[in-house]
């Protein structure tokens, strides 16, 4: 054998030994495929709140949870299947992929003393 690859074995055993046990606390190490998150970790790989997680429960909405008593948790490939059929929608509310829509131009007319615009569109 030799020297270098002895050396190499020897830093990685070390490494093994020392540094994951360290990864495991810091919980950096990479999740399983199927790993079950809490609100907040699965809020945080979806980009959303654990408040927003917790409306699309209660509404009805959101990516497919699971209760085990009183936790909620979320599946990797769940998250990964609501993402995948979300579609984004822009400001807006007309979707990322459609043709832009044409406004016609509207004008604010003053109706009388303190009362409200009142908006009329105008041709063009």
């Amino acid at each position: 054998m030799s020297i270098e690859l002895a050396i190499e074995r020897a830093v990685d055993a070390a490494v093994q030994k020392h540094l994951e046990p360290l990864l495991t606390r810091l919980n950096l190490t990479p999740a399983p495929e199927d790993a079950k998150m809490r609100p907040e970790e699965a809020g945080d790989y979806i980009n959303v709140k654990p408040s927003t997680l917790r409306w699309w429960r209660c509404m009805g909405y959101g990516p497919v949870f699971h209760k085990y008593g009183n936790a909620v948790r979320y599946l990797k490939s769940d998250l990964d299947k609501f993402i995948a059929n979300t579609v984004s929608v822009k400001h807006n509310g007309r979707a990322a992929n459609e043709a832009p829509v044409k406004v016609e131009p509207t004008v604010a007319v003053k109706r009388g003393r303190g009362r409200p615009r009142k908006w009329v569109k105008v041709a063009v």
